[in-house]
């Protein structure tokens, strides 16, 4: 394999990767965002869509889980910042990713520049003859 199409191959898989982290972010997003106005509305925990969402959105936030405190209102709503938290590091996670990926892609393209110009020899450009003495 040469060095050109192991470039070529990482750099796709790099895309690649980058398009799974945005479609898993986009998803994260969606499911976060619904289950943040259930429980702002209180919806009833009781509904098969609700306990989907509450499921889903459970796997999703074991990490952030403890860090803010849940804020309750009066009539059973609740403020989950833990939730906004979990959209932004998601989302940063994301641009993290994208941003490695693209730095690798520069550094790719640099490094198929340098061998491009070491391949391609520049021609010596043509000596200009002496001029004949004028008579």
């Amino acid at each position: 394999m040469s060095e050109r199409s192991a470039g070529l191959g990482a750099l796709r898989l790099g895309r690649v990767l980058v398009w799974l982290v945005y479609a898993f972010f986009v998803l994260a997003v969606v499911i976060l965002t619904i289950t943040f106005f259930l429980l702002l509305f209180n919806a009833s925990p009781s509904a098969p869509f609700t306990q989907w969402m509450y499921r889903s959105a459970d796997r999703l936030l074991k990490p952030f889980r403890g860090i803010f405190p849940s804020a309750e209102a009066g009539n059973g709503s609740v403020f989950d910042a833990a939730i906004l938290f979990a959209i932004l590091m998601y989302g940063l996670f994301a641009m993290f990713v994208h941003w490695i990926v693209t730095l690798l892609d520069d550094r790719v393209y640099v490094i198929r520049a340098r061998a491009a110009d070491k391949q391609v020899p520049v021609a010596a450009a043509p000596v200009p003859e002496p001029a004949a003495p004028a008579a």
